[in-house]
């Protein structure tokens, strides 16, 4: 696979033109500060069509020797089952590391075993589950 960075995109493309994921800056993303850290949110485009969104927090160092990225994503229902949230996991990978950040964490509900399998086909491991006031959290972290 080979990933290309662009201005405010990000290209993964395979062996078809059809494949070829991009993630698209939106204007959403919020610019660093002191307290909440970043916000970097993007539109996940297949063959230039919106498929679902991904976005990276980064928590500002507090103690840690790690700067740390939380993400999440969300696909249309349509656009599940193809592959395209490892991908998309795999380009904003690349993104924090080229930020400096070295290690991101995911957290998904356990009941969720789907979303469960994309993670560890990029290399995050499962680190333990939490119980929180929505349910039982799975947290996978990855250095990067």
């Amino acid at each position: 696979m080979n990933t290309i960075t662009f201005g405010n995109r990000i290209r993964s493309k395979s062996d078809s033109s059809q494949d070829t994921v991009f993630l698209r800056r939106t204007e959403e993303s919020l610019p660093p500060d002191s307290f909440h850290g970043s916000l970097f949110r993007f539109v996940v485009l297949v063959a230039g069509r919106p498929m679902g969104t991904i976005e990276a927090k980064i928590a500002p160092p507090s103690g840690s020797l790690q700067t740390e990225a939380d993400i999440s994503y969300d696909f249309f229902p349509e656009a599940r089952g193809h592959g395209y949230a490892h991908r998309a996991i795999n380009l904003i990978n690349q993104f924090l590391r080229e930020c400096d950040i070295s290690r991101a964490v995911m957290r998904f509900d356990a009941k969720r075993r789907d979303y469960l399998k994309a993670p560890e086909r990029c290399g995050f491991a499962e680190l333990h589950t939490i119980d929180s006031p929505e349910g039982r959290m799975v947290l996978f972290a990855r250095q990067l």
